[in-house]
């Protein structure tokens, strides 16, 4: 099966960021613009589909969305990001927290929770 289009087209991601910035843009920089910008298209779509569903609905209304974008807007991406989540958590979170990931890793893949 044929790849999915991305959701926008590079030349309107080009002049998007040429527009807004005045600057040049490599082709690299608007592939990885697209590729990015695709990513998170999908995912707020698959969420709002899941919302959607919960509520037993076959359309996607606009709230979904709106709360799809929110979730995703607050989930931490990267190492950095990831860093930056954990030093909010006091010290009993932690110890949690390293308690959940021993039992993660000590659980072969594959395995039901």
């Amino acid at each position: 099966m044929p790849e999915p289009p991305p959701v926008i087209r590079e030349t309107t991601a080009r002049n998007f960021i040429k527009d807004r910035t005045g600057m040049r843009v490599r082709e690299d920089a608007v592939d990885a613009f697209v590729n990015h910008f695709t990513d998170v298209a999908e995912e707020v779509a698959s969420r709002a589909a899941e919302l959607a569903e919960e509520e037993e609905r076959t359309t996607i209304l606009k709230r979904h969305v709106e709360t799809a974008f929110s979730e995703i807007e607050t989930v931490p991406r990267g190492p950095d990001a990831i860093h930056t989540a954990i030093d909010t958590v006091s010290n009993q979170g932690l110890s949690q927290l390293i308690q959940l990931l021993r039992v993660d890793l000590a659980t072969p893949p594959g395995t039901p929770p």
